[in-house]
């Protein structure tokens, strides 16, 4: 997918925060050529914009944590169709799977999958490489707004959902405010940002369950992320984009068809166009994310192979051999040479 954009309504909380120096507010917009008098709900930014605009803002607001603000005032009622087709899914595991297969259409800079474990599931929040002062507040943000989102669509879910926070423990001084938005089920210092909730609560039906109404705004939120990414863009972009919120099995081309609303014999014909195939762009989200695993997060081999859906270490690491020419201990050996 080309460049991530999103719908600017994601900005009115950062412009809340500035609403006590108007001029300040209004310099920023212009620099990026935005007119707050022609905004309208369909008005989108990218988000390479959208940081530098979140960068700039950070230099004029005195709120100590304004990620955290900014994420637990989020209106979810900018979400439109997108939060009507996760509130009608038939339980809770969908409710939020198909939040993260449709993400494209949230206001969150991090990227989200979904993860299985025995007992749990896991949202894993992975934010841009931007510096750590920035960094730090997307990371409030869309866990803030995460822990937001899941209290609207399902309000019996906050009594049983547990985060974690990319981010160092703050000061006590500070503290109360994490445990105001994430009760006393939150902890600091993780690998990564993430939510999960019990593999039985998961199972529970929605609230507002309903499959009818629920494949009429699967369609409509198909349409809007069409509108936003069209198909002439780069559309091997666009399924790589959406595979990156599966954990280790992957749909079939058959199901990503449909998605983009094209019978797989059209898809088939526009990724040769792009001179790759769907198996191909399969093998590579796996290969980039192999390598997050390993260097990044520095798994063990036995736990990457189990998260990117391999049946046997032998098996991932021959795949990963074939991706680089070498073993991952070598290949971390490498990376750490390098730095």
């Amino acid at each position: 997918m080309s460049d991530k954009k999103h719908y600017i309504l994601g900005l009115l909380p950062l412009f809340d925060l500035l609403k006590s120096s108007p001029p300040v507010l209004e310099e920023i917009l212009k620099k990026y050529g935005i007119d707050p008098n022609t905004m309208t709900g369909d008005t989108t930014i990218y988000q390479k914009y959208e940081l530098k605009i979140i960068e700039e803002a950070l230099e004029h607001i005195g709120e100590p944590l304004p990620g955290l603000k900014i994420g637990s005032q989020l209106n979810m009622e900018y979400y439109g169709v997108y939060l009507l087709m996760v509130m009608s899914a038939p339980n809770v595991l969908e409710a939020i799977s198909i939040s993260a297969r449709f993400q494209g259409l949230s206001f969150m800079f991090s990227q989200l999958s979904i993860h299985h474990f025995d007992d749990y599931i896991e949202g894993r929040l992975i934010p841009p490489k931007v510096d750590s002062h920035i960094k730090n507040v997307i990371i409030d943000r869309d866990l803030a707004g995460s822990n937001r989102f899941l209290e609207v669509i399902s309000p019996r879910l906050q009594q049983h959902v547990k985060y974690g926070l990319e981010r160092p423990r703050p000061e006590d001084s500070i503290l109360s405010r994490y445990h105001s938005v994430f009760k006393d089920s939150v902890c600091f210092d993780q690998d990564y940002s993430w939510f999960r909730l019990t593999t039985s609560v998961a199972a529970q039906k929605m609230p507002s369950s309903n499959t009818l109404a629920h494949n009429l705004y699967k369609s409509q939120c198909q349409i809007l992320l069409n509108k936003l990414y069209p198909l002439s863009e780069d559309i091997a972009s666009q399924i790589r984009y959406q595979l990156n919120s599966y954990e280790g099995v992957f749909p079939q081309i058959s199901d990503i068809a449909k998605m983009f609303s094209l019978t797989e014999r059209t898809l088939r014909r526009k990724l040769k166009d792009c001179h790759t195939g769907y198996s191909e762009i399969v093998d590579q989200v796996r290969k980039e994310r192999a390598i997050e695993c390993l260097v990044e997060h520095r798994y063990p081999v036995k736990k990457t192979a189990d998260l990117l859906g391999y049946s046997s270490p032998v098996s991932f690491l021959a795949a990963f051999k074939r991706w680089t020419s070498m073993t991952p201990r070598s290949y971390l050996q490498q990376s750490d040479d390098r730095e």
